[in-house]
């Protein structure tokens, strides 16, 4: 978390990371409202399927094709946006991981040349962030995409099961 906020809260990159990250967010809201879309589409399609409505068929195939283009718009948008933040993020916490550890009184880059366990510090300092930023972005993602879907899916669900009544110890719930 505190090299989160310190790239995203008090760097000299704060605005340009802080609008990515919330075109992001954007993206994936919008992603799953499409992926919500195209289920719904589902019960148009095959209703114009089975009532051999030729008009209807053809209109949500066109829906299809706008959802479609859509989301491949917005997908591609969100992994730009994403490569870029890792891109930023990563260049800016190697230069400040490397300045913090190889240029001061604690010189691990003179140590390495004293012992042959502290080979390529600086490559490890680089590799380590690369493993860091990737993953806390990929997981950071997956785990606001999956919330957003739950939530869509669950009330796609709650509207399609009609009423629904809930009693607890004879109390009427909802």
């Amino acid at each position: 978390m505190r090299f989160a906020a310190d790239y995203f809260l008090y760097s000299e990159q704060r605005y340009k990371a802080s609008l990515m990250l919330a075109g992001g967010f954007l993206c994936i809201i919008g992603m799953v409202a499409l992926i919500t879309s195209f289920s719904w589409w589902w019960v148009i399609f095959w209703a114009a399927l089975e009532a051999h409505n030729l008009a209807v068929l053809g209109s949500s195939l066109l829906l299809f094709a706008g959802l479609t283009i859509g989301y491949v718009v917005l997908k591609a948008t969100f992994n730009y946006l994403t490569e870029c933040i890792k891109l930023n993020w990563r260049q800016w916490l190697t230069q400040k991981t490397c300045k913090d550890y190889l240029e001061n009184e604690t010189n691990f880059l003179e140590l390495s040349r004293f012992s042959e366990d502290l080979a390529n510090p600086s490559q490890r300092i680089q590799e380590d962030i690369n493993y860091f930023v990737e993953l806390t972005i990929d997981l950071s993602n997956n785990l606001l995409k999956s919330t957003f879907m739950l939530a869509a899916f669950v009330t796609s669900l709650w509207i399609l099961s009609g009423t629904l009544s809930l009693s607890l110890l004879g109390i009427h719930l909802f």
